[in-house]
């Protein structure tokens, strides 16, 4: 037969035993109708039952969760994980069981999972964090779970304040300034929010040190740790000369002091940190060495131009150079990144002298001496979170009178509130 010629009419009656219906006969109906219903049935017996299996297991973590019983929770959780992979309510059951039983690392990679849509991942994010500073003592993670929460709530006090101890801890001051700001925008601000900001350029805590050594113990390679660890021995203890119990492997003592000769090995390793540049910056300038003075500027990251301390010691050599509208601009530029730098003011006053503009040396010079007072009287305080009204109202006029008025006006707020909710 010719494959392109039209099909004829033609039929072959079925073999004996098989025939079947006509299509438009009364039981081909009848089959179809019956195949449509089999169809409709499983449509709906599939999800039906894909909901039943998830409200029973759903039942079975409420039932563990009430009992306390966190092994039976962890099974159940990881459970329903394996059926819904991407739901909250298991990822969160699942971490509630492993911090219950202190499988800490589990629970922060239960948390981590957390689908960034459901209003419960911020919070639980800001668990997470907490457990990589808490137990598991890896803080540069717990950070990450920070911002991540910050990004999906940026109204998570704690959460800001959290980052704005780590961040003036290690000394990484323009991510502490950004976060200040930010929590500033958000209202999230405390008292000793604006005491932070305050001391930007001249960070000095006593219990500083130890929480560098203890970090340093879950990242014992971290640069953040290592750097802070002498930086702030050397800048609030005043201790160079003795090892201390918690020297990190490899320090030995050499011709210079202890701690100065792990500063300058240091550097040597991580020419482009900021710490270690003003820190060695500081010390050629307290003793005069210009020549070394202008060879650390020279050689100065880019990010070092966002740095106050380094338009400060740009200027003392500008000073030194007999350029003085120049060193008068560089600080400027330091002020406009830190206003509230006390040394720079001071230092802006002895350039204005020498440019014998005096009617505006005074101006500085009051500004100057304001500020160092509150710091003393800060750094007095056992606690930056209990200093009292008077000395916060103090701070918010130096604040204001250093040109920011808007964050003083914030603080006197704050002010405002402790006091009604202490009456």
């Amino acid at each position: 037969m010719n494959v392109n010629s039209p099909v004829t009419s033609v039929s072959k009656a079925p073999p004996s035993g098989t025939s079947s219906p006509p299509a438009n006969s009364p039981g081909s109906r009848k089959r179809w109708r019956w195949l449509v219903a089999l169809s409709l049935l499983v449509a709906i017996a599939l999800p039906s039952g894909h909901f039943g299996y998830v409200a029973w297991l759903r039942g079975r973590c409420k039932e563990a969760l009430a009992a306390k019983d966190w092994p039976r929770l962890a099974t159940e959780s990881d459970r329903w994980l394996a059926w819904q992979p991407r739901r909250t309510d298991p990822l969160l059951y699942g971490a509630q069981a492993a911090v219950e039983t202190e499988d800490y690392g589990k629970a922060v990679k239960l948390l981590e999972q957390l689908p960034d849509a459901d209003q419960r991942t911020p919070e639980a994010l800001a668990q997470c964090g907490a457990i990589y500073f808490g137990p598991l003592n890896r803080p540069v993670e717990g950070v990450k779970a920070y911002r991540r929460a910050l990004s999906l709530n940026p109204t998570l006090l704690q959460v800001h304040q959290r980052l704005i101890y780590f961040y003036a801890y290690t000394l990484q001051r323009q991510e502490l300034v950004r976060q200040i700001h930010e929590a500033l925008e958000w209202n999230c601000d405390l008292p000793e929010t604006y005491v932070y900001l305050f001391f930007v350029s001249s960070l000095s805590f006593g219990d500083a040190y130890e929480q560098n050594t203890e970090w340093l113990k879950g990242a014992p390679e971290e640069e953040l740790f290592l750097v802070a660890r002498p930086i702030y021995r050397t800048t609030s203890r005043g201790l160079l000369d003795a090892p201390d119990e918690n020297a990190v492997t490899g320090e030995k003592p050499g011709d210079l002091p202890y701690h100065e000769q792990i500063l300058a090995e240091y550097f040597v390793r991580w020419p482009h940190n900021l710490e270690l540049l003003c820190h060695f910056l500081r010390k050629a300038s307290n003793d005069g060495e210009v020549e070394t003075v202008r060879k650390l500027l020279a050689g100065a990251s880019p990010a070092a131009e966002e740095d106050a301390r380094v338009w400060r010691y740009r200027a003392w050599l500008q000073e030194a150079d007999n350029e003085l509208e120049a060193a008068e601009k560089s600080l400027h530029r330091s002020l406009e990144i830190d206003p509230f730098d006390y040394p720079t003011q001071h230092q802006l006053a002895g350039v204005l002298r020498r440019l014998k503009r005096f009617d505006e040396v005074a101006q500085w010079e009051r500004l100057s001496l304001s500020g160092k007072q509150l710091r003393k009287e800060l750094l007095e305080r056992p606690d930056v979170k209990r200093v009292p009204p008077n000395l916060l109202m103090r701070m918010a006029n130096h604040i204001a009178n250093c040109g920011q008025k808007e964050i003083a006006e914030k603080l006197i707020k704050r002010i405002e509130f402790i006091e009604r909710m202490a009456r």
